[in-house]
Formats: structure tokens, C-alpha cells, sequence
């Protein structure tokens, strides 16, 4: 979800006509050269981002007054994929589908074994991007990472995201604590929790619910979030041009990418999720148990949806 989050937000850059106003003098990316060798040539069907959220805490200010809740790299080493998504886009028509790829999905993992596919992001960017490719047949022509540290920078660049829950939340392992209902700006740390959300209660006819829908109510959540992102990018964008700069700033510092990935060209060929124009696609999963681990396998209708982003076939039905 962070990685979808910046790119949207590199996207509304791009849909208001800022990009050239916040100038090509931002600091450089990140670059994740170990991608370079696997990526695959283009395409004339279709653009693939593979699209990674890494729960690192590189980056995180011990002295934050909110680490207490995120944790630094003492409390939490090395990194894992916190979320995993395509983005495709029509080389055609421009339109843009994402597909999110649980972490648990039991895949092959070339040179290894079959594993969850976030054991794949364990052994390396690189891993990651061939077991997509070999394994579920999508290639991936640019990648795409973002830490916790550089989605809390975007959002305070922005100035925080209103969302509107209808009751209280709570997640007492992710940290999110909003005891209002209503309409509020969450600042960086707690759309943090928001989106990372594993344990989300609701506070209703006096008593805490458990989210009893699991990784779907997540993934719901997510694209609210996302709306509502594109919705305050824009109005703020649009209402002090002067802080695209910082913005812009914000989301190239907070992006690992191949070498030479160009977030300002990106930025002009995904305008079109600025305006909500993006295909929300859930892959087909069953659950099952393998050597005794809970696991999730592609389920009847999944090749369809892999084939699509493939650039294989029409678009498949509703999942």
C-alpha cells in the first residue's frame, strides 16, 4: 500500500499540471540495481509496476515521538514486503488496473523452493521480480519500493489525509486509535496505522468488533484511502501550487527504483489514477494448509486476471 500510495500522489502531480512547476531539481532516488538484470523488455500491450511496501524502519528518528508505535530498526531488522502489487497500465488507452498479490501466496521461488511469495521479497528485490515473472507469467517492466519512513514523509508533505469513518477505530497492534467518528485529518503516523490495519475494530452499540472480513476489509480500506488521497492531493495542490516542491520533494526521497526509472515521466503516464480512474482487480485465492503453514493458492479465474496483465486476452469478468 505505500508504494500505490506515492505513486498516486506522483500521479496527482502529474494530473494537475505541477510536475513542471516543481521542476526537475528534486534529490534522486534511491536506486535498487539489482533489479536491472531481470526486468523485462518492453511491451507493446502493456506498462507493469511492481509495486512493494517494505515494513523497514530505515529511516524512522528514534527521538520521533510516535516510535513507540512503529518501532526502529533495533526493535525491527532487516525488512519484508508489506504489500505486493501489479499496476498496469494500457500501453493502448492509457487505463490502469491494479492487482494486489498476498503475502501468503504459495508460489515457486526460482533457485529455491515454493514458499509464500513474501519469503521471495526476504531473499531479495531481485528474487521477488523473477517469482512474479516465472512463476504466476506477469512480467514486470519497472519496480517500485517505498519504506515506512518515506510513506510518513509523503502524507506530511501533503499535510495530512482526511478520511470519514462512520464509527471509532482502533488496531491495537498497528497503533491506529481514532476515538471519533466523523470527518478528520490523520497525520503521517496514523494513516501509517490505517493502511497497515491487520487487527481493525469498530466501536458499535458499545462495544469493540473485530473486522471479521480480514485481509478484504483491508484491501477496502486501502482503496479508501487511496480516494481520498488523489481527493486531498488535488485540492491542496491546486489551492498552493508552492508546496508541489516539497511534495515532490517528499515522494522521489521516499521511492527505491531500477536505475534510471523517471518518477516524473511515470508521473505523466499515471494521471489518470489522480481522478479515481483505477481498476481495483482482487486475484482469485483459496486458503490451505501446506507443512503445516496457512497459506493461499490461486484459486479458479486467477490465470484470467494473470493473463490480462500479462497482455494476454480481454479483460476477465467481476472477480
Amino acid at each position: 500500500m505505500n508504494s500505490l500510495t506515492v505513486f498516486v500522489v506522483a500521479a496527482v502531480l502529474g494530473g494537475v499540471g505541477l510536475v513542471s512547476a516543481a521542476g526537475r531539481g528534486a534529490g534522486s532516488m534511491r536506486e535498487i540495481p539489482e533489479v536491472a538484470d531481470v526486468l523485462s523488455p518492453p511491451d507493446a500491450q502493456v506498462e507493469n509496476y511492481l509495486l512493494v511496501g517494505s515494513d523497514s524502519r530505515a529511516g524512522i528518528d528514534p527521538d520521533d515521538p510516535s516510535v513507540g508505535l512503529i518501532g526502529t530498526t533495533d526493535d525491527v531488522s532487516g525488512q519484508r514486503a508489506d504489500t505486493i502489487m501489479v499496476l498496469r497500465r494500457d500501453t493502448g488507452d492509457g487505463s490502469l488496473a491494479i492487482m494486489s498479490l498476498p503475502r501468503d501466496l504459495w508460489v515457486d521461488i526460482p533457485g529455491w523452493r515454493a514458499e509464500r511469495i513474501n519469503a521471495a521479497y526476504g531473499r531479495g528485490p531481485d528474487v521477488l521480480v523473477r517469482t512474479v515473472q516465472q512463476s504466476l507469467g506477469v512480467p514486470v517492466h519497472h519496480y517500485l519500493e517505498v519504506d515506512l519512513a518515506g510513506f510518513r514523509g509523503v502524507v506530511d508533505a501533503l499535510g495530512g489525509v482526511e478520511l470519514c469513518p462512520t464509527t471509532p477505530v482502533r488496531d491495537r497492534r498497528s497503533g491506529l486509535d481514532l476515538p471519533l467518528s466523523g470527518c478528520q485529518v490523520l497525520d503521517p503516523t496514523q494513516a501509517l496505522a490505517y493502511v497497515r490495519s491487520r487487527a481493525f475494530e469498530t466501536f458499535e452499540d458499545g462495544e469493540w468488533r473485530k473486522d471479521p472480513t480480514a485481509d478484504l476489509g483491508r484491501t477496502e480500506r486501502q482503496r479508501a484511502f487511496v480516494a481520498a488521497l488523489a481527493v486531498a492531493g488535488r485540492e491542496r495542490l491546486l489551492a498552493n501550487p508552492f508546496r508541489a516542491g516539497s511534495v515532490l520533494d517528499a515522494t522521489v526521497a521516499s521511492m527505491g527504483a531500477e536505475p534510471g526509472f523517471d518518477p516524473l515521466v511515470a508521473a505523466g503516464r499515471l494521471r489518470a489514477a489522480a481522478s479515481g480512474a483505477l481498476d481495483s482487480v482482487a486475484l482469485p485465492v483459496r486458503g490451505a494448509t501446506i507443512d503445516g503453514k496457512s497459506v493461499l493458492q490461486l484459486a479458479e479465474g486467477a490465470r484470467a486476471w494473470l493473463d490480462w496483465f500479462a497482455g494476454i486476452g480481454t479483460r476477465p469478468g467481476p472477480t
